[in-house]
């Protein structure tokens, strides 16, 4: 592998190392398009951590916003956001989320 291309991997990996940026990426992704102050509220963290966060989301190319008058609005970029959080839970459980999840739930 070349030095930049795991230059790259580090930078989303890096994104990725903190549970509520990952439970953001997974809001965004199956829940869709959300505001800052309403993700804020949602995950139960300050607006300015969640701003941080979804900034390090930003720029490591999984979540994109754009400007609605003075609420910044973030959604996934897909498919790469759904596959990025489906490897992690394979990775972590062994199974695709959709088979981990009929599990947890009975």
């Amino acid at each position: 592998m070349r030095e930049d291309v795991a230059t790259d991997l580090a930078h989303i990996a890096r994104a990725l190392a903190n549970p509520s940026r990952i439970r953001m990426l997974q809001w965004l992704s199956s829940q869709g398009e959300t505001c800052v102050c309403d993700m804020a509220d949602i995950m139960q963290i300050s607006q300015p951590s969640v701003s941080k966060h979804l900034a390090a989301l930003r720029e490591a190319g999984l979540v994109s916003f754009r400007r609605d008058g003075l609420k910044y609005m973030y959604q996934s970029v897909e498919p790469v956001s759904s596959q990025v959080i489906e490897i992690l839970w394979l990775a972590a459980y062994g199974v695709e989320r959709s088979t981990g999840l009929r599990e947890v739930r009975q």
